[in-house]
């Protein structure tokens, strides 16, 4: 979807809250996007370079059984263009193991664990923490690196029951950081590799 001039789309959901994200990759071109959610802002004049991923995400509530996603621009709109790939939208239910807080984005853990941005645009996602199997920076957690529910006894109590993507072998300098690591998903370090504690 490109547009010059406001467009909206409106969506059938019923009422509750939702999930809502918007995906922006433009291979040819500077984006300069706007976009609301039911009056929620989730980009206002924010640039996005050639090639960029980015992916703008919010939990709104349903007006009528309706969210309405608008490009609508008020300020330095000369060179706004509303651009997006793809959206995706579905029931918000909060976890039990979720805090009442918000996250802050960047490193968490006592500094082992990344989320956020960073992790969702990829391409390195090694020790970030997902807590959607479905987000694009989830997809990218192969080859060197994989994937390891953390479990609910862990001393992370903000992301218990995530998924974290971990290497498969350290390195030699590494050893520390293996072991807390490890320990994190309930393994131990053996050999430079996360293993099932014996």
């Amino acid at each position: 979807m490109s547009v010059c001039d406001k467009a909206t789309y409106n969506i059938k959901t019923g009422d509750g809250k939702f999930k809502v994200r918007i995906f922006i990759q433009i291979a040819n071109a500077v984006s300069n996007v706007n976009f609301q959610v039911n009056g929620t802002s989730f980009a206002k004049n924010l640039t996005i370079d050639k090639g960029e991923r980015k992916v703008l995400e919010e939990v709104v509530n349903a007006s009528d059984g309706m969210i309405e996603i608008d490009t609508e621009c008020k300020d330095n709109c000369f060179y706004s263009l509303g651009r997006m790939n793809m959206i995706q939208i579905f029931p918000y239910v909060k976890l039990s193991h979720e805090p009442s807080h918000p996250l802050h984005e960047g490193q968490i853990c006592d500094g082992l664990v990344k989320r956020g941005k960073e992790c969702e645009n990829g391409p390195d996602v090694t020790h970030c923490a997902f807590q959607d199997n479905g987000s694009p920076g989830y997809k990218l957690c192969n080859g060197s690196v994989t994937k390891v529910k953390i479990p609910e006894a862990s001393t992370c109590k903000d992301i218990r029951g995530w998924n974290i993507c971990i290497k498969n072998e350290y390195e030699t300098n590494e050893a520390e950081l293996c072991g807390r690591i490890c320990g994190l998903v309930g393994f131990q370090c053996k050999d430079l590799k996360c293993v099932p504690k014996s």
